[in-house]
């Protein structure tokens, strides 16, 4: 049943059976949860039995793309792929652009849910010829890039191909699906959960077009777009440097974890060897763009010179994070190293956290330097025969493979006090040095540990000047639909900004962003008034900003409710201990402040954060969990009485 904006139908593939059926997606489902994050989050609702083990036959993969994927609208490329993961044993989404949600679409499908197990490895084809299970004997054992190459081979380049490689193959925690060669899908473990399944890739092809509801309203927004993108001052710079000085400094800053209690403080040598002018004239071979995107920020790079001279590869940004953070010698290792990681499907941020924790863990004399077993920080020969280690489950990679708290299973629980891991899942920033910005506490209180950001605002928190502050929130509560009295009372505080009340916002406002399939470069062009107007033309169904910006809340409470069914609470939204540690750069004493830089932060303030932002959400401030109340309020009733029945629900808000 086709309807305007969606295709209306859902796939559902049982890989233990092999049985195969398309479901009407119907307007009682849509017009509640939107788009791609909400439908797919009331889908695992339903079909995920609380506490399943991931690897089981019994957990699903559901992948679904944005509302305005495939329509005319630019930088509208996403998906998301909901299960349960590995790593952290939460049950949220990952997330990917390139081709793969527009191909979804384009072969007549919102939404796409396997289950089961097949008894072979096998590979899913989707496209407008009908669904088939393949034999993948001949593609088991392949890394990532071996098996897409043969696929476009077979089906032509105008497929989309998500792919697994041999990390996820041996069931490793802190593997993840590659998309297209260029981009990655699902941190924690959503490659081992294909593997589990012996589904080597998924292949999509289709050229069915998606129907608007009103095109002449549709691209009035659209064109008003697109003229933004086009004008936008720094949009030239991308286009021809992609990421690299995009937010250099920043990643300079923020992007390193502080081991050690120690940070590195030479920006100007870390602009030498990996600056962006280095990577232009040494490795950038040419721009790679997602479907819809008119910028092209990914990355095709060839390396010139050195022991990899030749190498080409697809990387979904350049590899200044990594050479930085792991004291690389130059670009050309840096290249290497993130292209072997892509190969093998691992997701190098938990891999990066993992290998610095080991080297802590031996420099407090925790473990010997026998169990390093070579691990050396700056020597990029014995971080990538770590990645190889970690992918085929060999010596100290059997520990790493299952991330930190592998790591912490095989030397002892004396070393978890050294960790930076929330849920189980390791972070990728240091509130230390980048400041406790919207996004680094949504770290810490989201339902499932995010790989990519699911909130954010103005910022980060230090480059937004105090006297500006409370301007800058209030014409971007203007932009996403918060309302005036709502933004008075973020701003009613001595430190100009309550970051735990506005987080409440924003990841209500970045839900619909998943929701409508927005790239997270995007936001900054799509007013949230803007949106509604494309998502009334698109599907006719008329909602104002409001009305949006509240689907989203019913949403991200669904998903807190999905995770209260698996046994998360309060007590489960811990700031890492280290975070309280001072960081050394030089001379120099870092500690944990406030969004602002105005206050070194203590418990005392965390744990007050914690109950203001409960209390904004509406949440039982005891328990962090959703209440009757709430859940009434956002026509989530069926949902309140499941987790009542099962004694999980608190009685009263309790500010």
């Amino acid at each position: 049943m086709q309807s305007n904006g969606y295709m209306g139908k859902m796939l559902s593939v049982d890989l233990t059976t092999g049985n195969i059926r398309e479901a009407d997606l119907t307007p009682d489902i849509t017009s509640r949860y939107v788009g791609a994050f909400g439908i797919s989050a009331r889908m695992a609702y339903d079909l995920i039995a609380p506490g399943i083990d991931p690897l089981s036959p019994q957990n699903y993969i559901i992948i679904g793309a944005g509302l305005l994927v495939g329509t005319p609208c630019p930088s509208t490329p996403k998906c998301n792929a909901w299960t349960k993961f590995p790593l952290t044993n939460t049950i949220g989404p990952g997330s990917s652009s390139i081709g793969l949600a527009s191909r979804l679409k384009h072969a007549g499908y919102d939404e796409l849910i396997i289950s089961g197990r097949a008894d072979r490895p096998v590979y899913l084809k989707i496209s407008d010829e009908g669904v088939e299970i393949c034999d993948a004997a001949d593609l088991w054992g392949k890394d990532s890039f071996e098996v897409t190459d043969e696929m476009w081979q077979r089906y032509g380049i105008d497929y989309s191909i998500v792919s697994i490689g041999q990390a996820s193959e041996n069931l490793a925690k802190i593997s993840l699906a590659i998309v297209d060669k260029s981009g990655t899908l699902g941190r924690h473990g959503f490659g081992a959960v294909m593997g589990s399944k012996n589904l080597k890739l998924i292949a999509i092809g289709g050229k069915k077009k998606v129907p608007v509801a009103d095109p002449a309203r549709f691209m009035e927004p659209v064109d008003q777009i697109m003229t933004d993108i086009m004008n936008w001052p720094i949009r030239d710079d991308i286009v021809r440097i992609g990421l690299a000085e995009y937010g250099f400094d920043t990643v300079f800053r923020g992007q390193l974890l502080g081991y050690y209690n120690e940070a590195p403080d030479n920006l100007t040598a870390a602009r030498e060897k990996f600056g962006p002018e280095v990577y232009l004239h040494r490795v950038l071979k040419s721009r790679l763009g997602c479907h819809s995107c008119p910028i092209a920020c990914r990355d095709v790079d060839q390396v010139v010179q050195g022991e990899y001279q030749g190498l080409i590869t697809f990387q979904p940004h350049p590899a200044h994070c990594e050479g930085i953070r792991l004291a690389f010698q130059n670009f050309e290792e840096a290249t290497n190293f993130v292209h072997v990681s892509q190969i093998y499907g691992i997701d190098r941020m938990s891999f990066m956290a993992g290998a610095q924790f080991l080297v802590d863990l031996h420099k407090r004399g925790i473990i010997t330097k026998d169990d390093l077993e070579g691990i050396e920080i700056g020597n990029e020969k014995s971080l990538t025969n770590l990645l190889e280690k970690v992918a085929f489950r060999q010596g100290v990679g059997d520990a790493l493979a299952d991330g930190i708290q592998g790591v912490v299973k095989r030397f002892g629980q004396e070393c978890e006090k050294y960790a930076y891991c929330i849920k189980g899942g390791e972070l990728w920033r240091d509130a230390r040095t980048d400041s406790l910005h919207p996004a680094m506490l949504g770290a810490v209180v989201s339902p499932h540990v995010f790989g990519n950001s699911k909130s954010g605002g103005p910022g980060p928190g230090r480059s937004v000047a105090r006297e500006k502050a409370k301007e800058i929130f209030r014409r971007y509560g203007e932009q996403t639909a918060i309302p005036p009295d709502t933004m008075n009372r973020i701003l009613d505080t001595p430190f100009n900004v309550n970051v735990a009340r506005f987080l409440r916002h924003s990841e209500d406002i970045f839900t619909i962003y998943e929701d409508l399939g927005l790239c997270l470069h995007a936001p900054p062009f799509f007013s949230m008034e803007r949106l509604a107007n494309l998502y009334s033309a698109a599907t006719g169904i008329e909602m104002d900003a409001g009305e949006l910006k509240r689907a989203g809340e019913r949403a991200w409470n669904l998903l807190k409710a999905l995770n209260a069914r698996e046994g998360f609470s309060r007590e489960d939204d811990k700031f890492p201990l280290k975070w309280l540690e001072p960081l050394k750069r030089g001379d120099e004493v870092i500690r944990m402040k406030d969004f602002l830089g105005i206050k070194v932060l203590t418990s005392d303030d965390l744990e007050q954060m914690l109950d203001d932002y409960y209390d904004e959400r509406g949440w039982n401030i005891e328990t962090g969990l959703p209440t009757r109340e709430k859940l009434v309020e956002l026509d989530l009733e069926d949902i309140a009485d499941d987790l009542a029945k099962r004694g999980i629900l608190p009685t009263k808000h309790l500010k």
